[in-house]
């Protein structure tokens, strides 16, 4: 079961900078090379409120089964679908040893 974390109250979803966005796109690249290994992340991203302007961001810790480039979805070991489009952070371990290697 992931653990999730309330990352604050109503806010509204943020747009990422270029820079910003150029990291997701690299570090989701490197997760589809390993995903075969089911890789333990944390995922940051949006969840809009149904009943009112805004939502929240949530952070949960995950492994990923699945990234469906077509979709642009992240999908999880226990099901859960992530849309690329509301994720704002990805971290992990991964990254980390990933860095060692350049």
């Amino acid at each position: 079961m992931p653990s999730r974390k309330q990352q604050g109250l109503q806010t509204k979803k943020i747009e990422l900078s270029e820079y910003e966005a150029e990291i997701l796109t690299e570090r989701t690249n490197l997760l589809i090379e390993v995903i075969s290994e089911e890789p333990e992340v944390n995922i940051t991203y949006f969840i809009a409120d149904r009943n009112k302007d805004g939502g929240k961001y949530i952070t949960e810790k995950v492994c990923l089964k699945k990234i469906d480039v077509y979709d642009r979805t992240f999908i999880t070991s226990n099901g859960i679908t992530i849309p690329m489009d509301d994720v704002i952070l990805i971290e992990g371990d991964i990254f980390t040893k990933a860095d060692e290697f350049i």
